[in-house]
């Protein structure tokens, strides 16, 4: 028998924006109950492991309390780092509706840039033309640090 890699991704969220309310709903259900959110979340990191999941590689985040941690309790080695959508959702709450569309335009060159200098060249573009309008954007939304190679993170199997 030989050991295959599996890779899979699975999306564990908030239930914002409608992508999760399964989730939404077994945390408010567990939260009437008395149940703290991290003893659920590592619940579903341990069920997780007891199905076969040996590693995680990388796990994005969008800010449910209690799952950073529970997932480092049960994969250590895993990388957290926080989820695009939600720091894009984050810095335009900031921004008038008229440049809305160009500042997504420009905050997407960065997360979508094939590499870290690109990504960047980007950053710095971003700042020198919103950074004096809405200086709030650099704190929400571009600290997300990918360290994998932009193949390895589009890959289509």
């Amino acid at each position: 028998m030989t050991e295959k890699r599996i890779i899979t991704a699975a999306a564990v969220t908030t239930g914002e924006k409608h992508d999760g309310k399964q989730l939404q709903n077994l945390v408010e259900n567990s939260k009437q109950a008395g149940i703290e959110v991290e003893n659920i979340m590592l619940g579903v990191c341990n069920d997780l492991k007891n199905r076969g999941v040996k590693d995680i590689l990388i796990a994005f985040m969008d800010g449910l309390k209690g799952l950073p941690d529970a997932i480092k309790a049960v994969f250590p080695e895993v990388n957290i780092q926080s989820c695009i959508i939600q720091q894009i959702r984050n810095s335009i709450k900031y921004v008038s509706y008229k440049n809305k569309k160009e500042v997504v335009r420009d905050l997407k060159l960065i997360y979508k840039a094939p590499t870290e200098e690109i990504a960047l060249t980007q950053l710095d573009s971003l700042k020198e033309k919103w950074n004096n309008k809405y200086p709030m954007i650099m704190l929400h939304g571009t600290t997300t640090e990918i360290s994998y190679p932009h193949s390895l993170l589009t890959q289509k199997k």
